[in-house]
């Protein structure tokens, strides 16, 4: 069903010029999640208690509550955002009174639980809740009720859709395959190590009880194994002979080409997704705002070379320093952006071959790889503090907090000095504030996680599983419901009533996928 151009125009024309609001606005909004969250979750307690109901009744009673305490506050706040200080303070003291009335809720500080050694419940809730609110975002933000200073920027400027994209790619960084993987051969190494210092305790214990005459058999040992690596060095000097260096560069190119290959294998689902999305959006005349990305060019198509550009960095950095090369790569782009005129170009109406076509996307792929190196890093340390008992995790979240109000204030002082936020180029400043902004959920999931003894909310961790495959569901329904409905003609009672559907649909997909055991993601 295509639409008419007129319409079209029309809804280019409601997303277009848009200047977005201010820091404050963007992290006043973002708040209202870890609100929604621990009261959510405080009703839970007081319902169902520190488990979780068993049976299907209970289970679906469960997500109906879950849902009415989360999702349907977070839609509420956006057509109410003018009353924000009333609404949380309102949320926050009924919290207080189930923690008086209806018993303990807040407890004595606790490390944050893990799903396993690789997973971790805060973070998890971190993605969860992420999801859910950026599939509200992009469906009520072509409704008249969602206010335009939350839709993403046109040039320059921030907003609570302009911080959600680079959110969502730094949730994918700080849980990314590297990660997980560098800190769990880092810990089982050092388990060896341990094993290995008390076997020798023993060995050497043993030394002193045994008779000469098995110190003497120890030295012939000794000397059949220094017989043994001269051989070895022969056949060293034999493997060198057979095979010269031409070779050994042949072998080194072949290993690249198969990381190339292996890196591509993962990328290539998604970028099917995001050509995919190219062909039905032009197949159906569907609304695209063209400077966003590009002609060609979605988000989709980003986070696919985002994958394979990392899983080929990855090979060459690892989790540990990969936040430096993020940085030297941040300033480098933004010295490009601000000195060199690739700010004015990006800008521009140029669009002469395909390249220019879709300069936007392709240049603000540089951003977002050093944004994902830097969450990489992030990843690695919490991961590595969680598991690690030796560390405090309070002096490490005193650690994040201070990292976050340093990220803030250079953020600010980036936007007023060096170049404003741009979601467009991706930039330093906008940079500066994502990590800012997600630093803070994370500190403030875990505070939730450490202080509370509520249970985990599972609407938020059904999404967590299958968060890319969810956020395609939700983009599907989203683009549907634009096709099927003139968004920009509905009044604000059944605009809430069709997002509230729409959500409700969203996640008990999620939810049934969870309880099924399903994981979507096959690549």
């Amino acid at each position: 069903m295509k639409r008419s151009e007129e319409y079209r125009q029309l809804q280019i024309e409601f997303v277009t010029g848009l200047k977005g609001s201010t820091f404050w606005e963007v992290e006043k909004l973002t708040l209202f999640f870890y609100i929604s969250t621990l009261f959510s979750r405080s009703l839970i307690q007081v319902l169902f208690g520190n488990r979780y109901p068993e049976g299907k009744a209970k289970r679906i009673s469960l997500f109906i509550v879950e849902f009415l305490s989360f999702a349907l506050p977070n839609i509420l706040i956006l057509a109410f955002s003018d009353y924000f200080l009333i609404i949380a303070s309102a949320v926050f003291l009924l919290i207080v009174l189930f923690h008086f009335l209806k018993g303990p809720i807040f407890c004595s500080f606790k490390r944050p639980a893990k799903h396993d050694e690789k997973f971790i419940v805060f973070i998890g809730s971190f993605r969860g809740a992420l999801v859910l609110c950026t599939a509200i975002s992009i469906l009520a933000v072509d409704f008249h009720f969602f206010p335009r200073k939350f839709a993403k920027t046109e040039d320059y400027g921030i907003s609570h859709m302009d911080i959600g994209v680079g959110t969502f790619v730094m949730s994918n960084a700080l849980v990314s395959q590297p990660v997980r993987e560098y800190v769990s051969n880092m810990f089982s190494s050092t388990h060896q190590n341990d094993e290995h210092q008390v076997q020798t305790k023993i060995n050497q214990t043993k030394k002193t009880i045994k008779s000469t005459t098995k110190n003497q058999k120890q030295n012939q040992n000794k000397n059949q194994n220094k017989n043994q690596k001269k051989n070895k060095n022969k056949n060293k000097m034999q493997y060198k002979k057979v095979y010269p260096k031409q070779q050994q560069k042949k072998q080194g190119i072949k290993n690249v080409l198969n990381i190339f290959l292996k890196s591509l294998k993962g990328s290539s689902p998604i970028l099917i997704i995001g050509l995919l999305r190219l062909y039905l959006t032009k197949s159906v005349n569907y609304q695209e705002h063209v400077s966003e990305y590009g002609a060609h060019w979605n988000f989709f198509v980003s986070l696919a070379f985002l994958s394979l550009f990392y899983s080929l960095i990855s090979h060459l950095v690892t989790p540990k320093y990969s936040g430096l090369f993020g940085v030297i790569l941040l300033a480098i782009y933004q010295t490009l952006l601000s000195k060199f005129g690739l700010a004015e170009w990006i800008l521009s109406d140029q669009r002469r071959n395909l390249f220019e076509a879709n300069k936007e996307g392709a240049c603000s792929l540089v951003g977002y790889l050093a944004l994902f190196l830097i969450g990489s890093n992030l990843g690695y340390l919490i991961l590595k503090n969680v598991r690690s008992k030796q560390n405090s995790w309070k002096a490490f979240t005193l650690k994040l907090v201070a990292t976050d109000i340093l990220l803030f204030v250079c953020a600010a002082l980036s936007h007023a000095y060096i170049q404003k936020s741009s979601r467009k180029m991706v930039n330093c400043t906008y940079c500066l504030f994502v990590l800012s902004n997600s630093i803070l959920s994370i500190v403030c999931f875990s505070l939730i996680d450490s202080f509370t003894v509520t249970p985990q909310h599972q609407l938020q961790s059904s999404f967590t599983k299958n968060q890319l495959p969810m956020f395609l569901f939700a983009n599907m329904l989203t683009g549907l419901i634009n096709i099927c409905f003139e968004t920009l003609y509905i009044n604000n009672l059944l605009s809430a009533i069709i997002l509230s559907i729409y959500m409700l649909l969203l996640t008990s997909s999620a939810q049934i996928l969870k309880n099924l055991n399903i994981n979507l993601k096959f690549w």
